[in-house]
């Protein structure tokens, strides 16, 4: 079985061991911050980033990654405060560590 093959939903919630089953690795983001991001995504990532660069001259950057569910719910509250809850329910963002 696909060990990244995971349906998520409002009656699928993430599996609670899915963070051991995904390898999470160090990168840089668009604005030098520490971001982390799952290794062959990573890997996908920089092939892409390589070759824009090298076929049209143009850089591309990662501003998120993967969050934890603490950071996410933080993000989740300042979104309600700045927008309103009704606003923040209506997909745009989503309260359960994974955004949308």
């Amino acid at each position: 079985m696909n060990p990244y093959l995971v349906l998520v939903n409002k009656t699928h919630p993430v599996p609670e061991d899915y963070l051991s089953r995904v390898e999470l690795v160090s990168a840089c983001g668009v604005d030098q911050r520490e971001i982390l991001v799952e290794r062959q995504t990573l890997e996908a990532y920089q092939a892409l980033a390589s070759y824009v660069k090298e076929t049209e001259d143009v850089v591309i950057g990662a501003a998120n990654a993967y969050r934890s569910v603490q950071a996410q719910q933080q993000i989740y509250e300042q979104f309600c405060v700045s927008y309103g809850k009704d606003y923040a329910a209506c997909g745009h963002i989503d309260a359960n560590g994974w955004g949308i």
